[in-house]
C-alpha cells in the first residue's frame, strides 16, 4: 500500500509539472503574439521611410527667401516613390515656425498661404494658391515649387521637409537655409515680383517748411526706392531740387521700403551749398534762390539684397510730369 501511495504522488508531480509547462507555453505565446504585432508595425513603418531617402529632396537652386522676407520659395523633387503627403516647417528668427502640410486630396485646390512658384500671375498679384492657381502634389518623378506665407511668424530662416509615407509621418529627410533669392528665381516667378509704382496724387509743396511729400504705392515687393524731382532749364541742364540716389560726388544713397503706399518727404531747405556740373545743377542757383517752375517727380523702385552689384540692380520708374510748382512769391530763403 505504501509502494502504491508514493507512484500516485508521483503521477501527481508529473502532471504538475507538465500542466506548469503548458502555462509557460500558453504565456510565451501570448507575449510573442503581441511582441510580433509590434515589431512587425515597427519593421513596415521603418522600411516605408527608409525607402523615402534619397528619394525626396529639396531642390536648392529654387529654395530661398524672396523680396518678402516673410514668404518662403521652397521647391521638391520626389524620386521612385509614392507620397500620402508632405510637412513643411519653416522656421523664422522668432523661434515660431510656421508649418503648412499637404496631401493628395489638395492636388488642384486652393489652400491658404500655399502658392504655386511660376503660375500664371500679373504683376502685382498675390502669389497664394486660389481657383486660378490651386495647389500640386507631387507624384512619382515629379517636382514642383511652392511658395508659403509665414508673415504671422516673423522673417523666415530655414526649411525643414518631412515626408508622410503609408500614413506614417517619417523624420525630416532634409533641411535648408532660406537664403536671398537669386535674380533668377525673382525673374522666373511668373510675373509675382515684376515690379511696379504709381506715384499717388496731387502733390503739394509745403513753401513754409520748404519741402514736399511724395507718396507712392508699389508691387512686386520692392525693397528699396529711390527719388529725383528736378526740371530741365533752356540750355538743356537738369536741376534738381532734391534727390536720393546717384550723388554728385559719386556715392549712392537709397530708402528702404517699409510701408504701400510710401512716403518720402522731398526737402530742399539745405539744398543750397551743391556743387554743379556739367549736366548736373543744385535747385538752387548761385545767389542761392530757388530755381521757380515746374518740377517733374521720378520715383524708381527696385529689388536689392545686400551684396548685390549696383550694375546688377534691376529699377521701375514711376513718374508724374510737372508735378511740383514753385512760383515766384513762394521762394524761401
Amino acid at each position: 500500500m505504501e509502494k502504491r501511495g508514493r507512484f500516485k504522488r508521483g503521477i501527481s508531480g508529473v502532471i504538475v509539472w507538465i500542466i506548469g509547462i503548458g502555462l509557460v507555453l500558453v504565456a510565451v505565446g501570448i507575449i510573442w503574439a503581441v511582441a510580433s504585432n509590434f515589431i512587425n508595425q515597427n519593421v513596415d513603418r521603418f522600411g516605408s521611410c527608409s525607402d523615402v531617402i534619397g528619394k525626396v529632396e529639396l531642390n536648392r537652386d529654387f529654395t530661398c527667401r524672396p523680396t518678402n522676407p516673410k514668404w518662403a520659395v521652397v521647391s521638391v523633387s520626389v524620386g521612385d516613390i509614392q507620397l500620402d503627403g508632405l510637412k513643411f516647417v519653416i522656421n523664422t528668427d522668432v523661434g515660431q515656425p510656421k508649418i503648412y502640410e499637404i496631401d493628395e486630396d489638395d492636388d488642384g485646390k486652393a489652400r491658404a498661404g500655399i502658392g504655386m512658384f511660376g503660375a500664371d500671375l500679373d504683376a502685382g498679384d498675390e502669389p497664394f494658391s486660389t481657383p486660378k492657381n490651386p495647389i500640386r502634389f507631387p507624384d512619382r518623378g515629379d517636382g514642383f515649387t511652392y511658395i508659403f506665407d509665414a508673415s504671422d511668424k516673423g522673417n523666415v530662416r530655414e526649411i525643414r521637409l518631412i515626408p508622410i509615407v503609408d500614413g506614417e509621418e517619417c523624420s525630416a529627410v532634409d533641411v535648408a537655409d532660406l537664403d536671398p533669392c537669386s535674380r533668377k528665381v525673382l525673374d522666373g516667378a511668373g510675373g509675382i515680383f515684376d515690379l511696379g509704382c504709381e506715384i499717388t496724387t496731387p502733390i503739394s509743396a509745403n513753401t513754409v517748411q520748404k519741402n514736399a511729400p511724395i507718396r507712392f504705392s508699389h508691387s512686386g515687393n520692392p525693397t528699396h526706392f529711390r527719388v529725383v524731382v528736378s526740371q530741365f532749364t533752356g540750355d538743356n541742364k537738369e536741376i534738381e531740387l532734391c534727390r536720393v540716389g546717384p550723388q554728385f560726388d559719386g556715392s549712392v544713397t537709397e530708402e528702404a521700403i517699409t510701408s504701400n503706399p510710401q512716403e518720402y518727404i522731398c526737402n530742399w531747405k539745405d539744398n543750397g551749398d551743391s556743387d554743379n556740373s556739367e549736366i548736373l545743377d543744385s535747385a538752387w542757383n548761385s545767389d542761392d534762390d530757388l530755381v521757380t517752375g515746374d518740377y517733374n517727380v521720378e520715383v524708381f523702385v527696385y529689388h536689392k539684397e545686400s551684396g548685390d552689384d549696383e550694375d546688377d540692380l534691376s529699377f521701375v520708374c514711376c513718374q508724374e510730369s510737372n508735378a511740383i510748382n514753385i512760383e515766384e512769391n513762394e521762394i524761401g530763403a
